[in-house]
């Protein structure tokens, strides 16, 4: 959502090339050389292998079909390929690839000094094998706005197909899915991250009752997925979320919000069951004093079991910063440490082998705290990145300068709700960073080549017609051209 959502500012013509003065000294390509012109969707080929990783990595259907012919890897394989033969390195010279080739680096100098250094290896692997050919192809891949919506179409048909296909066919209390993200935190994430493409489709939409449509039964479809996972981080999530539409809207797409807000709220306590409430309404308890969280792990009900073991869990990942915080415990570690290393609660057992449910203090405690603030650089520069493309998509600015904004202001909403998300759940290698870091670096590249062209063509101006008095009046021929000129052209005459 924006403030305007007309094609063009009030007071300027349709076809004005008013833009932003500064726009022209701005290098076009300044990181990943492409053209802003509409690329021929078939034949980009670094984009029909970004289309495979996010199918592979969002829809994940080689977990359910063909599940032993190694097909993810694959093709994982051909985007590694695709990296190395395009350009596509150059994205760690844009403001989000410094900071998280910086955190590779250092999770390579952490790993001699690691508990299991095999397995920070592993982690290595995957790391840059599937989580940086992802984040380079999607900075790379895409050649206009188009291009990068359609990449978040993408993301949206492949998640909702994760969703439809992946419910276990047992019911269960909370909605899980199969698969290696079929946790009911990482589907309540999944289900989060889509509301922004939603929207998107929304806003490009004419008929207001189409748009009425596609808003009540996609979020409403998106957030009940949300209510049913009974994720309390959700509901904090999605209230970011909505405060940065709020803040963008104009009073109707405000009012918008508020309603939309309301409605879901009284959906959700009508239609949710009363485990999933409970488990919603820890969420303020956890909050609360010693007292009242030992009060809930004493009621034996599985949310109050729930809050005491997140509280337990955060201790040890502070424990764990504390105890080395410059190389950490080792890349992708934590549960194998708190397993073998931290005294237990009941003497000669083990502590359950489970992540810290909290990004941050997750990679503080395996890359130590330089590891933690190359994370928080490389989520900081990628938001930031989008506001620099929201600024360079004002009015004017180019001709598809309200597609640019309206994919800034929805890769903005679908980081906002990843970080809250990230605040509460494990998800470091989670793919949708990856995915909103890569094609902020792309929104950026191409506003800033559009903005320049536009400027440049401002600058240039018009070329001014000739007034009629000024022009050269024929003169009459001479009698020596007249005798010159072809016999075809007298007879013709004649």
């Amino acid at each position: 959502m924006e403030p305007m959502t007309s094609g063009h500012a009030p007071g300027i013509p349709a076809t004005s090339t008013i833009a932003d003065p500064g726009a022209a000294a701005v290098p076009a390509n300044r990181y990943i050389g492409a053209s802003d012109e509409p690329s021929a969707f078939v034949w980009n080929v670094p984009m029909a292998i970004l289309t495979l990783l996010v199918i592979n990595h969002f829809a994940r259907p080689f977990e359910f079909v063909f599940a032993g012919y190694k097909i993810p890897l694959v093709i994982c394989l051909i985007g590694v390929f695709a990296v190395v033969m395009t350009r596509a390195l150059k994205g760690f010279l844009s403001a989000p690839g410094k900071p998280l080739i910086g955190l590779m680096i250092w999770m390579i100098v952490c790993t001699p000094f690691s508990t299991w250094r095999g397995g920070s290896a592993m982690y290595l692997l995957y790391f840059g094998g599937l989580q940086l050919v992802l984040f380079l192809l999607a900075g790379s891949a895409p050649r206009s706005f188009r291009d990068i919506k359609r990449v978040g179409y993408i993301v949206l048909a492949s998640s909702s197909l994760y969703i439809l296909i992946g419910r276990p066919s047992r019911a269960d209390e909370r909605f899980n899915l199969k698969g290696t993200f079929g946790n009911a935190d990482d589907v309540a994430l999944l289900a989060g991250f889509l509301l922004p493409f939603v929207i998107l489709i929304v806003q490009r939409l004419r008929n207001p009752i189409a748009k009425a449509f596609v808003l009540l039964i996609g979020c409403g479809w998106l957030v009940s997925v949300i209510g049913l996972t009974g994720t309390r981080t959700g509901l904090l999530a999605i209230a970011a979320l909505m405060m940065l539409y709020f803040f963008y809207g104009n009073l109707l797409q405000r009012l918008t919000v508020v309603a939309l807000g309301v409605l879901g709220t009284l959906a959700m306590l009508v239609l949710l069951p009363s485990t999933i409430l409970e488990r919603f309404a820890s969420t303020f308890k956890s909050f609360e004093t010693e007292t009242v969280a030992e009060e809930l792990a004493d009621a034996k009900t599985e949310a109050g079991a729930s809050v005491a073991e997140r509280r337990e869990l955060l201790h040890d990942a502070l424990v764990m910063t504390a105890r080395k915080p410059i190389f950490g415990v080792g890349p992708g570690e934590f549960p194998d440490y708190r397993y073998h290393f931290l005294d237990p609660s009941a003497p000669g057992g083990h502590k359950r082998f489970f992540p810290s449910h909290n990004t941050y203090l997750q990679v503080s405690s395996e890359e130590g705290i330089p590891g933690m603030l190359c994370y928080l650089g490389f989520l900081g520069a990628t938001f930031f990145s989008l506001r620099r493309s929201l600024k360079l998509n004002r009015p004017g600015s180019s001709l598809d300068w309200e597609l640019g904004s309206q994919l800034s202001i929805c890769l903005q909403a679908a980081l906002v709700y990843f970080a809250v998300c990230a605040t509460f759940m494990t998800c470091e290698r989670h793919p949708q960073q990856y995915v909103v870091a890569g094609l902020a670096v792309a929104l950026e590249r191409i506003s800033r080549h559009r903005a320049a062209k536009r400027s440049t063509a401002a600058l240039a101006g018009p070329t001014a017609p000739v007034p009629l008095r000024q022009q050269p009046v024929p003169q009459p021929l001479s009698a020596a051209a007249a005798v010159t000129r072809p016999r075809s052209a007298l007879r013709r005459r004649r």
